[in-house]
């Protein structure tokens, strides 16, 4: 092989090298991947003694969500009838998409939760795009958890998440596109998720370092399951009404129940703001 042509095979093998170091090529690592957990925390074991807190939330007064128009996109017109804003939903005075997480406290054995390290769950969390809204509303994942945006409808979206901690990103997803597929590193509460193509579209994700919290559902319910005993604070938190506080002492095996009223009339215009605390109404129960 002449000196010319070895040169030739030389700087093309250097290019594709250079190449796929720049598209993550041979690195093992995806887009939205995160670094390992911190190794230096034991991992939290369940004793058998944990116990549950739940509650329901109740929104009293009037109010009156924000008028919903597709009329911009027939696609999303012909697949939704929704004529109001999905930012406050109610039924029967019982508020849905409440995030309700522990925010700090103390075991009963002297420990903090953030002591610990948690086993990251390996399932996606799943957001679709259902008749040019996001479902679900609101999501808790864990940090480091795969989160998937999927888009089932026949029109183009615009996945926009802009966090402060954790990185950003901005993609168009086409009809039928590929999920986007990402991970949020950091723990970070109240993530907006928005799409540029259609200004009415938001939805949240809360990220968390534990995996002690919950959404209300429908009925305004909520529960949040395995949480050693101790004495913690809990933190309900919505959109619209702004963030409230139980302070609360689980026992061994028992059985918590907080419940939370918002006032419709006094909305927090700011969303993602934290507002002051207040202790709510809370009643232990023990086995």
């Amino acid at each position: 092989m002449s000196y010319l042509r070895r040169r030739a095979l030389f700087l093309l093998s250097f290019v594709l090298v250079t190449l796929l170091a720049a598209c993550g090529g041979g690195s093992g690592k995806q887009a939205g991947d995160c670094p390992p957990a911190d190794t230096n925390k034991p991992k939290f074991a369940a004793t058998g003694d944990e116990g549950s807190i739940s509650g329901t939330i109740t929104l009293t007064g009037e109010y009156k969500p924000a008028p919903l128009d597709m009329s911009n996109d027939a696609a999303c017109a012909s697949r939704n009838k929704q004529t109001v804003s999905d930012e406050v939903v109610a039924n029967g005075g019982k508020l849905q998409n409440v995030f309700l997480f522990v925010k700090a406290g103390t075991t009963a054995s002297g420990k903090k939760l953030d002591d610990f390290s948690y086993e990251i769950p390996a399932t996606e969390v799943k957001v679709d795009q259902i008749g040019c809204v996001y479902t679900p509303h609101i999501v808790g994942v864990r940090a480091g958890q795969k989160v998937s945006f999927s888009n089932s409808d026949q029109t183009v979206h615009n996945v926009n998440v802009q966090p402060k901690t954790n990185e950003k990103f901005n993609q168009s997803q086409a009809s039928g596109a590929p999920a986007i597929v990402k991970s949020f590193c950091q723990p970070e509460q109240a993530v907006r998720v928005k799409c540029n193509q259609h200004g009415w579209m938001s939805a949240w994700v809360n990220v968390m370092s534990h995996p002690f919290f919950a959404v209300s559902g429908a009925d305004g319910s909520f529960t949040i399951n395995g949480i050693p005993p101790g004495q913690y604070t809990i933190i309900a938190w919505h959109e619209k009404f702004g963030e409230k506080a139980i302070e609360l002492s689980l026992a061994p095996k028992g059985r918590a129940t907080a419940n939370v009223t918002y006032d419709a009339t006094a909305a927090n215009t700011t969303s993602s703001s934290a507002l002051g605390l207040s202790v709510l109404e809370l009643n232990s129960l023990h086995h």
